[in-house]
């Protein structure tokens, strides 16, 4: 192998891993309210009488930040994985 097919090995990988990066990033935030609305139902330590009723309530006292209370920590713990999935799935079908 040349110095040139190593370059080209590792700017492939580093794309791989960046747009899979980029992509559960964007995933992330645009389902993450959801997740926190069936979170907090299943939780059970607030009485809400459905999923609208949470959703307001989550929205009256918390406004925006509430639905995206915790993203950052999700992030750091799903974003490495995704990386790693994507990675070896291109890697094992090219």
């Amino acid at each position: 192998m040349t110095h040139m097919t190593f370059i080209s090995i590792g700017k492939a990988t580093t794309e791989y891993l960046t747009f899979a990066a980029i992509s559960k990033l964007i995933a992330a935030a645009a389902t993450y309210p959801y997740q926190v609305v069936r979170a907090r139902l299943q939780d059970h330590h607030h009485n809400y009488n459905g999923s609208w009723d949470c959703i307001k309530q989550i929205w009256r006292y918390e406004r925006m930040r509430g639905f995206y209370k915790g993203l950052v920590p999700y992030l750091v713990h799903v974003t490495p994985n995704i990386c790693m999935v994507m990675l070896i799935w291109e890697k094992l079908t090219n």
